[in-house]
């Protein structure tokens, strides 16, 4: 067993509210062509799907898909979580990440991108 070097890359999708109904399934397709992203051994297309819940508010000047201008607004969605190798080139995580952000429903999806150490078998 030993430690492993990797970016975890998050994002909350909405279930709904959206006309990209989609969108999950489609950025699951990303990621099952973007090696080394996702890639985790011997496995490919690594990724975690969890229920979660979104709050915001639309502020002046937004164009919110779901709810109105000074309106609080929640939804249910589905934290998508997948690992890219810490040594993977910017131009390949970036790309991935344009992609991800063009399939993705809201207007400004929060994409997290921050490094983990991950335990498991060389």
């Amino acid at each position: 067993m030993a430690f492993e070097n990797f970016n975890i890359i998050r994002v909350s999708i909405p279930k709904e509210g959206h006309d990209k109904k989609d969108a999950l399934a489609q950025i699951i397709g990303l990621l099952q062509k973007s090696a080394p992203i996702g890639v985790m051994g011997h496995y490919a297309g690594c990724h975690e799907l969890n229920e979660s819940t979104q709050g915001f508010t639309p502020l002046e000047g937004s164009n919110p898909t779901l709810g109105a201008t000074d309106h609080n607004e929640t939804c249910a969605a589905v934290m998508f979580t997948t690992y890219a190798p810490a040594g993977t080139p910017e131009p390949i995580l970036t790309k991935f990440l344009a992609e991800l952000t063009a399939l993705h429903p809201w207007e400004h999806p929060v994409i997290e991108v921050f490094p983990a150490r991950i335990w498991g078998k060389p």
